[in-house]
């Protein structure tokens, strides 16, 4: 999923400057002897992005093949947030991709989430999983779980691109939120999902099975949110 890596950052890049923020050795880079772990993390900031974070780890027995990236917009913005994580084993890909909107009002969906309905359509095929449940309240018509075989990746990685072209087109093109109230709202959701993330994803079990529970706390507390 390397190649995946490096066409994402190309694409942001196109259309934002990004600057790498600095993080603790311990936490950036992470590796086993004999190549049995690898596992990288970066995060960055723009203009326009509060954070972005990657995920990178790749683990030889069992064989795991993991690719995670989040982009948090400046709360200046009522943009959603965007995520995809993909897991990949000998068999099959754990699939997740979503935009995560700050409201349910139709205006702000007509705004915000219509807009990939073209590109939801053309991966309807990927059959839908229950998501787990710590994510169902931020489910939409544009959310995608799916476990497909191992030999969809590419179909998979070519739906991440095709959201991230439509969220880049949708960030680089928002206006500033003036309103008070609406930037609490922002501040607010942000908090809300990152206080979820940390504390109810699942896979932090998964990783600290591998890294050790401390180092895991730390990367979901320090990296990923």
């Amino acid at each position: 999923m390397d190649d995946l890596y490096t066409k994402v950052l190309e694409k942001i890049e196109n259309d934002l400057v990004l600057e790498p923020i600095q993080l603790p050795k311990e936490l950036g880079k992470i590796s086993y002897p004999l190549n049995m772990l690898q596992m990288r993390c970066s995060n960055w900031r723009s203009e326009r992005i509060n954070k972005m974070y990657c995920m990178r780890l790749k683990l030889l027995l069992p064989s795991l093949d993991i690719l995670g990236i989040t982009i948090y917009p400046s709360p200046a913005y009522d943009v959603p947030l965007f995520l995809f994580d993909l897991s990949c084993t000998h068999k099959k890909i754990v699939t997740y991709i979503n935009v995560f909107k700050i409201a349910d009002d139709p205006e702000y969906v007509c705004k915000y989430i219509d807009p990939f309905t073209t590109v939801r359509e053309k991966y309807k095929h990927l059959t839908a999983k229950p998501v787990p449940a710590w994510l169902e309240t931020y489910q939409s018509t544009c959310t995608i779980y799916t476990h497909p075989a191992r030999d969809n990746l590419n179909i998979v990685k070519s739906c991440v691109l095709d959201y991230l072209e439509v969220y880049l087109h949708l960030l680089t093109s928002a206006e500033k939120v003036n309103s008070f109230d609406r930037q609490q709202q922002i501040l607010r959701f942000h908090e809300q999902f990152k206080y979820d993330l940390a504390t109810k994803d699942g896979a932090q079990k998964m990783l600290a099975k591998v890294i050790g529970k401390k180092k895991a706390a730390r990367i979901y507390n320090e990296v990923l949110v």
